[in-house]
């Protein structure tokens, strides 16, 4: 069984909140997009994994972890024979690993013949991660609570996009996630409402092409990284000011890009990778 485990863009990621245990309370307006990892699973008499980035110890591998979550809970004797080819960039705030959770519960809910319905399966992501109950379905949705609450959006379109993906910033941190929430303070909670215009505003227009869009993050990493602060400043010097980043960093995403960057200059200046991403609906 073949599956593309498609990336995220986070539009808004607000802050709410911190929650009784370690999670935050977010609103977020995210979308899939085109960019995919591939994913070949199947039944085996043993459990292998083998994956084109092989920088995570078996224990810590998310894909791991969700096929012992269904095989517990279901009480499944199988194993699975799974491949994956690594296309979304590690640690990029594009939600690869949550992604690969989602397409392997979606997998091994048709390959076992589970019968787990998007309840059951949302359930069972938000046990592997915040981001997975999202990409059970994908396309556009405001996710709010820790990350367990979709509300669909059908009209959040939008022409392609560049990612900009700085390479270095996150190479020496082994958990960025948690060391990026580990920066945010009371100062950095917003009430929802940055989310909730864009929102508003989508149901007056064909295409989202906005730029207030918010996150958190964005200003710490403009903290953090001289690297990342050169790199929004050179954008803003080519007249860009239809960008964003996506969850935690430290992928940017541009939209008035056409006509204004030159990315030969940007591979000159900077460590970067590039991605054209267009709309993507699971």
């Amino acid at each position: 069984m073949y599956i593309d485990s498609f990336a995220k863009i986070n539009f808004t990621l607000e802050i709410l909140g911190k929650l009784n245990n370690e999670f935050h309370s977010i609103s977020s307006l995210m979308h899939t997009v085109d960019l995919h990892d591939e994913i070949s699973i199947n039944n085996s008499k043993i459990l292998n994994i083998e994956t084109s980035q092989n920088t995570i110890k078996l224990e810590e591998n998310i894909i791991y972890k969700t096929i012992l979550l269904v095989k517990n809970e279901f009480s499944v004797k199988k194993w699975v024979d799974v491949v994956i080819k690594k296309n979304i960039p590690l640690s990029a705030g594009l939600g690869g690993g949550s992604s690969n959770a989602a397409a392997t519960l979606l997998s091994l809910n048709k390959l076992w013949k589970l019968k787990m319905n998007d309840n059951k399966l949302i359930e069972m992501g938000a046990l592997l991660g915040s981001d997975v109950p999202f990409f059970i379905n994908g396309g556009g949705a405001v996710v709010s609570g820790k990350g367990e609450i979709i509300s669909p959006v059908s009209n959040c379109n939008f022409d392609e996009i560049l990612l900009i993906y700085p390479k270095n910033i996150f190479r020496s941190i082994e958990s960025k996630t948690k060391y990026m929430y580990s920066r945010i303070s009371n100062i950095h909670y917003t009430d929802g409402n940055f989310t909730e215009n864009i929102i508003n505003n989508l149901s007056k227009i064909s295409k989202l092409n906005f730029s207030n869009f918010h996150n958190p993050f964005f200003s710490v990493l403009c903290d953090e990284s001289r690297e990342f602060k050169d790199i929004i400043s050179y954008l803003e010097n080519q007249n860009i000011n239809k960008y964003f980043l996506s969850g935690a960093g430290p992928t940017i995403g541009v939209l008035d890009f056409k006509n204004k960057i030159d990315l030969d200059n940007i591979s000159k200046n900077f460590n970067v990778d590039f991605f054209l991403v267009k709309n993507n609906m699971l």
